[in-house]
């Protein structure tokens, strides 16, 4: 097989599937003028993008829980509250407690802009068949270059224009009855045998829908798409750091007695008013 004549970097290792696996597709699918196989099938966790953004960098030495998480009195105050003990009865115990609970108000030390490597499909696991597209499926440049990052106009949102083109899901759609839906995208837990693989391959190859991957309307639109998921991970994944660091700061409340949830719902209302999302906390 031909040598590619660069090296691409947007699969971590632990992605990449056997030797005898990326043989084969190369031999299916051909190469691209670059010596790369058209055809190759990776990990989706484990495939990356780099592109820019506002990333927060914090003090050294700051606690997780501290970096918009929460944050502790240091005055205690002691309340009595009952636990579900054995045997079905309950056990009252006093337990000493922070006076005030909030969501830390400590800022980062400077917000970096940059590039960086992230995750491109952050909710996705398996392994996903994916085919080189040239960089005409992404013209024109100007429109890539001129998705910004809001805040910081000098970093491009999507990151360098693909001039030598880079791989998309093989097989990807999107429900037109509900367009604001994520795309689909196939993946399997199990790298399939070669057989399902060609089968795949020219099954896809053959169907209708398959024009619309060389749309270069489809392949902005796609590339929009993986932004705002990649977007809703992130605001996720901070969303549930929080709620899991309140919801173990109130295992000393987590009694049946009515001060108990008292306690706890009043520390809720205040940390649902600055936009934590937290079911009833009460009794």
């Amino acid at each position: 097989m031909k040598t590619p004549t660069f090296k691409r970097d947007d699969v971590l290792p632990a992605g990449e599937a056997p030797k005898s696996t990326k043989k084969f597709l190369a031999q299916l699918g051909g190469l691209n003028i670059y010596g790369e196989p058209n055809l190759r099938i990776v990990l989706a966790d484990s495939i990356m993008q780099y592109r820019g953004g506002l990333w927060h960098d914090w003090a050294p030495g700051t606690d997780l829980k501290n970096q918009g998480g929460m944050v502790f009195s240091e005055e205690t105050e002691v309340k009595r509250v009952v636990m579900p003990g054995a045997m079905g009865k309950q056990l009252v115990v006093d337990v000493e407690m922070p006076r005030e609970m909030q969501i830390s108000e400590q800022k980062p030390i400077r917000v970096v802009r940059e590039l960086r490597w992230i995750q491109r499909y952050p909710d996705m696991t398996g392994w996903m068949l994916q085919q080189w597209e040239p960089a005409s499926r992404y013209a024109p440049r100007e429109w890539w270059e001129a998705q910004r990052v809001p805040g910081a106009e000098d970093l491009a949102i999507l990151g360098p224009f693909p001039d030598q083109g880079r791989y998309e899901p093989f097989v990807e759609w999107l429900d037109m009855m509900n367009p604001s839906l994520p795309l689909k995208r196939q993946t399997w837990p199990e790298i399939p045998p070669v057989a399902r693989l060609e089968e795949a391959y020219y099954k896809t190859l053959r169907s209708a829908e398959k024009a619309q991957s060389a749309n270069p309307d489809w392949r902005r639109m796609t590339t929009l798409i993986e932004w705002r998921e990649q977007q809703a991970a992130q605001d996720r994944r901070e969303k549930e750091e929080q709620t899991a660091q309140f919801r173990d700061a109130l295992k000393p409340y987590l009694g049946n007695s009515l001060e108990a949830g008292r306690a706890r719902e009043e520390v809720a209302n205040r940390l649902r008013a600055k936009g934590l999302e937290l079911g009833h906390c009460g009794n």
